[in-house]
């Protein structure tokens, strides 16, 4: 078999894999909850930002589950003792995640007003 052989199979392998809808929802989890952690690394100054959060309140309600879940793990990863804003943060975007999906509001302006004033 030839190398472009060899690179035709394995693409079409990839493609069949990403196919797959469990494979999709894995790759999903794994960037909200990723992304959220990452954004939970940003400083100002001397204490946290919510960055994190503010991930949780942008997701939708089955993917804010993902991102409070990195978030919460960002928050006491990068900031230990110090976290504690960051994990009520977390949890106003949570709740707001799931006044949105009760209310079937799916606008950012609520979320994001309510996220600001808390930072505030």
């Amino acid at each position: 078999m030839t190398v472009a052989g060899y690179f035709f199979r394995g693409r079409r392998q990839l493609s069949l894999l990403a196919a797959e809808p469990g494979v999709e929802r894995i790759c999903k989890a794994v960037l909200y909850c990723g992304g959220a952690l990452l954004l939970c690394a940003i400083p100002a100054g001397e204490s946290p930002l919510p960055l994190g959060a503010a991930a949780v309140a942008a997701s939708p309600f089955g993917w804010a589950l993902a991102a409070a879940l990195g978030a919460g793990a960002g928050y006491f990863l990068f900031w230990g003792a110090e976290a504690g804003p960051g994990f009520l943060w977390t949890a106003a975007a949570l709740l707001l995640a799931l006044g949105r999906r009760l209310t079937g509001e799916q606008r950012l302006g609520v979320p994001a007003l309510c996220l600001g004033l808390l930072a505030g």
